[in-house]
């Protein structure tokens, strides 16, 4: 994974945890409206075990997970340097001020607290990947 710009016209991925079946689903419809390629691991186990070989443009995190926390997840990306450019939000229920504070200070880019508007997290995911210089 090079964290470059897909070329135009290439495929924008969107790699998504998230142990909800109905928030997963909401999100991969709404982002699959944007034109948007969704990667959907339920687990953080999983997730956490292949995210060296996936290229996500952007990364859409659960905190609260089966398996593997998306706190180690999170370090866990941040630690590769496939993963040092590639904006992660975290779209959690966790609404304590210290988690958010520690989302940030772990290295997320966002933090959106369930339950959230769909049109507030298409305008998120947008505002990522334009910023990080990805053609959306």
């Amino acid at each position: 994974m090079s964290g470059e710009t897909p070329a135009p016209g290439a495929t924008i991925t969107v790699l998504m945890i998230e142990d909800d079946p109905g928030v997963a689903k909401v999100m991969r419809d709404g982002l699959s409206k944007d034109g948007l390629e969704v990667l959907h691991f339920a687990e953080g186990t999983e997730a956490m075990n292949r995210m060296g070989e996936l290229e996500p443009q952007i990364v859409l995190l659960d905190i609260t997970l089966p398996g593997v926390s998306g706190w180690k997840i999170l370090q866990g990306m941040r630690t590769l340097p496939s993963y040092a450019h590639v904006p992660i939000i975290i779209v959690t229920g966790d609404r304590a001020e210290e988690s958010v504070v520690k989302g940030f200070k772990l290295g997320a880019d966002d933090y959106i607290e369930k339950p959230f508007s769909l049109a507030v997290l298409r305008a998120r995911v947008r505002h990522q990947l334009l910023r990080h210089a990805v053609d959306v």
